[in-house]
């Protein structure tokens, strides 16, 4: 700190002192005094969780199209998630409450209602482990597109799993959790019920941890492992018709469990979730360990194979079909797209081994009206989603200076937008032919096959239309992200052939034949104008 100090010569006024002719300033060093009430500095490891979480917000207002700060959203979204939780606290409680006295003059089936919670929730966070593991968000970490950011930040790969997979699954177990605990509160069930959502949360966190480590494309599951897998869904669906559901059915809620095998089975069920959590757990530290070692490493992209023979039939159709169609072959977002075919096989399979149990179980009785509309909202969510994918991979957004070059060089811009939207399309129909062949199963005879084809594909077509009126946001990497609002916009352009469909009379099947013919119509118009329009860079 800079003082003035006097200076003082021999003399002073009357010769007998010093006296004071100047002042100069003079550079002293200046002791730093603690401040009481700074903060202290935070653990690095706390602020880089700070700043994944920061930009993972950033990342979902930016996809929301929201004009809020993210202050203001983040506050927004924790308020949201408590008043979820405590939302579905009270709801629960209700509906369970009501359900225990309306079981009152029943008091042995109090036994097979927690049997039969016991196995929903076994089914409730299995479903949840399996689209972690299966689906897109398998990549948050690895393969993720903002990893050149997040190497140049310098944040370790353990922060970006926490935000990214830990805190979505665990709020997902916690509801799930709660939901388990009022229920064993107010039917005064066994606490071995509780042991499934902790035992699979703790299973997520493995898998998801698991799936960071993988640098690589995701390689196709063999057919080996596609064989055991149905075997496996045979066998479930048998044993769940056979010992749970078919004994319900022969003699009623209140007589298919006693007390001492209702605990059995739920005991059972807990001990085996939690020798599969403690075995995962064990795999969990030496992951963890190992992605502290290994966070986003710079590796050499492996040579992208093009070999696909489908691929190269529709090449003899048209040039633009057989590019798209090779380049989701070699895409992240193949497999997974294989994999939703594969759990639509083992649905039907799980399906077969329940109508091999002799339970009369399948097809169900009175099965349609709502609960066919219910089916076809479920396809169509579905469909939704595997298009969502196939247009991040290789949409018009994303091919659309290749769609123009292709225009330039002599190709006709209505055969562009055909081939492509074939291309796009072709996954979702036979989508929706495979759940047409399960509720097949499901209902007997009298659904109608059309519906399921008909609510996919006008799916695929509302999802093009959508990403030609909104724009995706894009990564880091430039590539497409999350497109929040252009889903929302799909999904009200897609639900007019809910409505139609659910006339289940022949004016609404033709009506949303119309509908979605319209649809496909304006998605192949949408990707026209877009070659037309977008501006040329050719050098000529």
């Amino acid at each position: 700190m800079f003082s003035v100090r006097p200076r003082t010569d021999g003399a002073s006024g009357n010769g007998t002192g010093p006296r004071m002719t100047s002042t100069t300033a003079t550079a002293e060093p200046s002791r730093a005094e603690p401040d009481p009430e700074a903060r202290p500095p935070r653990n690095p490891a706390f602020r880089r969780l700070a700043a994944v979480l920061d930009f993972h917000h950033f990342e979902t207002l930016a996809s929301l199209r929201l004009r809020l700060s993210l202050r203001a959203f983040k506050v927004l979204a924790v308020s949201l998630s408590l008043a979820g939780l405590v939302a579905l606290l009270v709801a629960s409680t209700g509906v369970f409450a009501l359900t225990r006295a309306l079981l009152a003059d029943q008091p042995g089936s109090v036994h097979g209602l927690t049997v039969m919670f016991c196995v929903g929730n076994l089914y409730a966070a299995a479903g949840y482990l399996l689209r972690e593991a299966m689906s897109q968000r398998r990549f948050a970490v690895a393969n993720s597109p903002n990893t050149g950011l997040f190497r140049a930040l310098d944040i370790p790969a353990r922060e970006v799993l926490i935000v990214y997979c830990w805190l979505r699954a665990t709020v997902y177990y916690l509801a799930l959790l709660v939901v388990t605990a009022v229920f064993t509160f107010v039917f005064d069930a066994s606490p071995a019920v509780l042991l499934t959502p902790v035992s699979m949360h703790v299973a997520t966190l493995a898998i998801a941890t698991r799936s960071a480590l993988r640098r690589t494309r995701p390689r196709p599951v063999p057919a080996s492992g596609w064989a055991a897998l149905g075997a496996v869904s045979f066998a479930l669906g048998y044993c769940t018709a056979r010992y749970v559901l078919g004994p319900i059915r022969e003699s009623g809620l209140a007589s298919s469990f006693g007390p001492a095998e209702a605990e059995r089975l739920v005991v059972g069920i807990g001990a085996a979730s939690a020798l599969t959590a403690v075995c995962l757990a064990v795999r969990l530290g030496f992951d963890l360990r190992r992605l502290g070692a290994d966070s986003f490493t710079v590796q050499l992209a492996a040579p992208r194979s093009a070999t696909s023979r489908r691929g190269r039939l529709l090449t003899g159709t048209h040039p633009i079909a057989g590019i798209l169609d090779r380049e989701l072959a070699a895409s992240a977002i193949h497999p997974l797209i294989r994999k939703i075919f594969g759990f639509l096989l083992m649905a039907l399979l799980a399906c077969l081994g329940v109508l091999a149990s002799g339970t009369g179980l399948l097809p169900v009785e009175g099965f349609g009206g709502r609960a066919s509309t219910i089916a076809h909202a479920l396809v169509l969510a579905t469909a939704l989603g595997m298009t969502e994918l196939i247009l991040r991979a290789a949409g018009p957004a994303t091919f659309a200076a290749q769609f123009r070059f292709a225009w330039e060089a002599g190709l006709r811009p209505w055969g562009i937008a055909s081939a492509a939207a074939t291309c796009y399309l072709l996954p979702v129909a036979a989508l929706g032919a495979g759940s047409a062949l399960l509720l097949l199963q499901l209902a007997g005879p009298a659904i109608a096959l059309a519906g399921p084809v008909g609510a996919a594909v006008a799916a695929g077509a509302a999802s093009l239309l959508a990403e030609w009126a909104i724009a995706p946001p894009r990564n880091s990497d430039g590539s497409a992200a999350p497109n929040t609002v252009g889903a929302l916009a799909a999904l009200i352009l897609s639900a007019p052939v809910l409505f139609l469909l659910a006339l289940a009379s022949p004016v609404g099947g033709l009506a949303a034949a119309g509908y979605g013919i319209c649809l496909i119509g304006g998605a192949i118009a949408c990707i026209r104008h877009r070659i037309l329009t977008l501006p040329s860079t050719s050098s000529t």
